[in-house]
Parts: C-alpha cells; structure tokens; sequence
C-alpha cells in the first residue's frame, strides 16, 4: 500500500502524463479555439466550404487583403489553413523569417529590403499586402495553424506562361500537402475558371483556375463598387480611379451566387475600395 506522500506524486504524476498527452494528442481545432482569447476572427458568413479557396482581386486595394485575410483567420480555427499570395517564390524564406520573428522594426525593414518589395508597385507589394503577412504572423504566434506561401514562379509575367506556371506552383504545392486547406488570393484574371479570356484584341488567355479545375477549386471574384487602386496605368505608378462594374449595386459585405466576370460563379462584394500604396513608401516615410 502507498503512502499517503507517495499516493500523491503518483497521482500528480499520472495527471501530469495525462495531460502532456492531451496536449499531444489536441485536434487542430482545439488548439485553435485556444487563441480565441487573443485574435478575433471577423470573417464573413457563408464562406464557401473548399481546400481550393481563389479569390480573384484587382491588386492595389486595401480591402481585399484584409478580407483574405479575415477568411484565413475563421477557416484556421477549424483546420490548418495555408494563405498562397501572389508574390515570387523568391520570396518564400524571407517570409518564413518574418512570420517566425518578433515583428518589429528590423524584422519588417529586413523583408522590406528584399527586391519584390523594392521593385514591384503593380499592388502585390502593398503596405496592404505586407499588413496581411503581418495579420498571419500574429495568428501565428497566437497559436493559430496558418502558414504562408508565395506561389509566384519565374517566368513571363503575363498571358498564358504565367498562367501555366501559377498553375503548376499551385498544384505541386496541393500535391505536396493533400490534407491543408489553400486560400488564394491572386488577380482576377488568374483565379477565373473560364476556359479563356480574351480582352480587346489581345491573345487568348486560358486562366490558372481553369488549368487547375481537376482540383476542383471554388473562384470567388471580389468585386467592388467605384473607388481607387494603386497601379501603374499608362506608365503613371498612382492612385488610380475605378468605377464600379455590374453587381455593384449588390449589397455589400456579403457573398453572392453571381459574378460579373467569366469562369466566377460567386462573388464577395466589398463596402468599398480604397488604394493601397507600395508598402516601402511607408518605410521610407518613417526612415526620414
């Protein structure tokens, strides 16, 4: 028989197995709720249920990021979700560094210093879409399964290498992790599932979401009312007007079962659209 000074390190003992097991043992989902305490998912009802989320943008906003963003946090608190952004695959260990760092000053100046963000102003380097890797970091570390990555290969930037080769980024990757959940955010061009587009009297273009339909993704256009973007339109790198295209009177905030654009079937219609200028603007603004 023990004693009763032993029978408790016993007990203690055994409580403290049984809860480095459950702690081993903890679904994704557990863990997740976990850090409910410290990050608020505002993400929006009526998420579509996929693995394979394309959400289709006009880069150079400050909304469809976050709202990506947003989806990523609700969809990490059911499962390990991966965020795959538009940006080059060159990037991908700069990036890791910055979500495994602190976030501070130096951290981001460091990802900052790389030559996407120095070069790139077409709306992929926005302060929006560096604001939205730091989102993922923060979830991150507040225990939150999510993960980035960049799925932009080398190559032509447009027309149809540049769609084969986002495409064969994206399936390699799905390949690679067949049981994570992929949110993409990427231009609206590449996220359609229409077998071509054609603008004017430009070439065909068949989309990446069409050259990875066996995978069955769900396109959602992220369609807007009149606002700005930053691009580079007619060789002017700005603030750029843009009217809002057909659905635009849709009610705002909400996902919709019509799309105005080929190879979408659904759309998520934004409050508003608003430019996001390059993201080093705001370093060297704070640098001065």
């Amino acid at each position: 028989m023990e004693s009763v000074g032993n029978l408790g390190r016993s007990t203690a003992l055994k409580s403290a197995f049984i809860l480095a097991l459950s702690a081993l043992f903890a679904s994704p989902s557990a863990l997740a709720h976990k850090a409910k305490n410290s990050v608020v998912c505002n993400a929006p009802s009526g998420v579509p249920s996929t693995s394979l989320l394309l959400l289709g943008e006009l880069h150079g906003s400050k909304e469809s990021p976050k709202l990506a963003g947003e989806i990523v946090c609700g969809e990490a608190l059911k499962a390990p979700v991966v965020l795959a952004l538009e940006i080059p695959t060159t990037e991908q260990s700069p990036v890791d560094r910055f979500l495994a760092s602190n976030g501070g000053a130096g951290a981001k100046a460091e990802l900052l210093s790389h030559q996407f963000w120095q070069a790139d102003v077409d709306g992929r380097a926005s302060a929006a879409m560096f604001e939205l890797i730091a989102y993922m970091r923060k979830l991150k570390h507040a225990g939150l399964p999510v993960s980035v990555f960049a799925f932009a290969r080398g190559g032509a930037r447009r027309h149809i290498t540049r769609q084969a080769a986002l495409a064969d980024s994206l399936r390699d990757f799905v390949k690679q992790h067949p049981n994570l959940s992929m949110v993409v955010l990427t231009g609206n061009v590449h996220g359609s599932q229409a077998p071509f587009l054609q603008f004017g009297n430009g070439p065909k273009i068949i989309p990446t979401g069409y050259l990875i339909r066996d995978l069955h993704p769900v396109s959602v256009l992220i369609a807007h009312p009149t606002g700005t973007i930053w691009a580079c339109i007619n060789d002017s790198c700005n603030v750029h007007p843009i009217k809002g295209g057909w659905g635009a009177t849709l009610p705002p905030a909400h996902f919709h079962d019509q799309a105005p654009m080929e190879g979408y079937g659904i759309s998520y219609m934004l409050r508003h659209i608003t430019a996001s200028p390059p993201a080093v603007s705001g370093l060297r603004h704070v640098s001065q």
